[in-house]
């Protein structure tokens, strides 16, 4: 009898060991799942979009806020957010730009990235679960107490390894845009270069044709630039490219893309805009950096100087990217021989300046 009852007891042991094996090869397939999720894509607005899918289908939580910094605004924005309050989601964002700010400020050395609770002026508690990359915050995801009071020791190492792994990819998706901003940036001015925009005005002419839409091209050139760059030096010359390239920035919309073509010439692409409109473009430009007070000499004097601009489109002048170029770059050489300040469209129909 005692045999049997021993057998018995060894039997339910070992369905009971399995179960538990069974349960442990299933989460860490799950975790497996998971983590090869989560590094599936280097682009940020990807990950975000992977966490949220995480959090609420593999983690199953249905009340958080995922809030994570976007290299594009410069600034902490919520990503993703569930079931809370407005009142608290507003205070989850401001303790994440604090503490970003109180990390930099002390240089992380006796700022620890912890859990932390958040108390909204209604009584509601979540905590703060802070994602931390190079020395700095860039995110961090916050749950209701209520949830998290319920996760036990298994679920919150689920959970802490998670962040972890989240962590990770947007430490490596930081790593890839800045190793991509910088191959596709000219790096005296920080606009883009000229490889990547050939690359863009082939897609944008794709587009424009696609959807029988106008795009213009405009090629920009700094009158006398070599005369203020032997008058001033190449430093002084460094300081009023990088000037004029913020001057066309702030003139231009965000759909548009700014490059540098080369030593002080600038282009710039011009979607959803015609002929008219890239006129009305490129004499804003001239009369915006006619009115720009450039470094003199002394202290308080003030240089003037002045750009000539070259104007094709499509589809009234060219038809491929090639042609855009080349065309705004012989008006431009017109506009200069006719006297600089000035710019000149292409006039004669496909492929002819005046």
């Amino acid at each position: 009898m005692d045999e049997d009852k021993e057998k018995k007891d060894l039997k339910d042991e070992l369905f009971k060991t399995k179960e538990e094996l069974d349960k442990l090869y299933r989460d860490l397939g799950r975790i497996y799942d998971i983590v090869n999720t989560i590094h599936s894509t280097l682009r940020l607005s990807e990950l975000a979009s992977i966490s949220k899918t995480i959090i609420e289908q593999t983690l199953g939580l249905d009340t958080y806020s995922l809030i994570v910094y976007d290299s594009v605004t410069k600034q902490f924005v919520v990503v993703e957010t569930s079931n809370l309050s407005k009142d608290i989601e507003e205070k989850a964002l401001q303790s994440v730009r604090d503490f970003a700010d109180e990390w930099h400020r002390k240089h992380k050395a006796s700022v620890e990235p912890e859990k932390t609770k958040i108390t909204s002026d209604a009584g509601d508690s979540i905590t703060r679960i802070p994602i931390a990359v190079y020395k700095r915050t860039v995110g961090a995801l916050f749950i209701s107490d209520e949830i998290l009071d319920k996760v036990n020791h298994e679920g919150n190492e689920i959970l802490t390894l998670i962040t972890n792994q989240l962590t990770v990819a947007m430490e490596n998706s930081i790593l890839y845009e800045i190793t991509r901003k910088l191959s596709i940036t000219d790096d005296k001015t920080g606009i883009y270069n000229l490889r990547y925009l050939k690359q863009r005005l082939a897609l944008e002419l794709r587009r424009a044709h696609r959807y029988e839409r106008p795009l213009s091209f405009l090629m920009i050139d700094i009158d006398d630039f070599k005369r203020y760059n032997d008058t001033y030096g190449h430093i002084a010359g460094d300081v009023v490219i990088k000037e004029i390239a913020d001057v066309i920035k702030g003139l231009c919309r965000q759909i548009d893309m700014v490059a540098r073509y080369g030593g002080e010439e600038f282009c710039v692409m011009l979607p959803e805009t015609d002929g008219a409109g890239a006129e009305m473009v490129a004499k804003r430009l001239i009369d915006l950096v006619a009115e720009y007070e450039f470094k003199g000499k002394a202290e308080d004097d003030v240089e003037r100087l002045s750009v000539s601009v070259g104007v094709a489109s499509y589809p009234e002048h060219a038809d491929s990217a090639s042609q855009l170029i080349e065309l705004s770059d012989q008006a431009l050489l017109i506009a200069k021989k006719n006297g600089k300040n000035q710019f000149q469209v292409v006039t004669k129909g496909k492929g002819s300046v005046n």
